[in-house]
């Protein structure tokens, strides 16, 4: 008896970590985030991308049952990816995607209107 149940616990753990998605930050909306103002024409790109790397609230929800469950703990420790689990649940990153969007858009005005004008349909 107690053979099968850690047989099943190993399975559930594997099945949980092959299906765990990395909810850490890319390295292209990191690197968006930081980098300097640079050129104005790219800001319009720049903010499309950081739109689309927001997470969405399903995105944040999803995340919260993937770090309380076993196999999302489990991958959790082995990955030392919950301060970022942390800031992707907690909308710490939505509020830095948030106000570097403003910066981009106050460094450069134009920007904003393209940007308008590119997300109506």
């Amino acid at each position: 008896m107690l053979n099968k149940i850690i047989i099943l616990m190993i399975a559930a753990t594997l099945v949980g970590c092959a299906e765990m998605t990395n909810p850490s930050i890319s390295a292209s909306t990191e690197s968006l985030l930081v980098q300097p103002v640079a050129c104005c024409e790219r800001v319009p790109s720049d903010i499309a991308a950081l739109q689309e790397a927001k997470p969405t609230t399903l995105n944040r929800v999803g995340l919260v049952f993937k770090s309380i469950s076993p196999p999302g703990i489990v991958a959790g420790l082995l990955l030392s990816d919950y301060g970022n689990r942390w800031d992707i649940i907690s909308g710490d990153l939505g509020d830095k995607i948030d106000a570097r969007i403003v910066e981009l858009q106050k460094t450069c005005p134009a920007a904003k209107a393209t940007a308008d004008q590119a997300s109506t349909p």
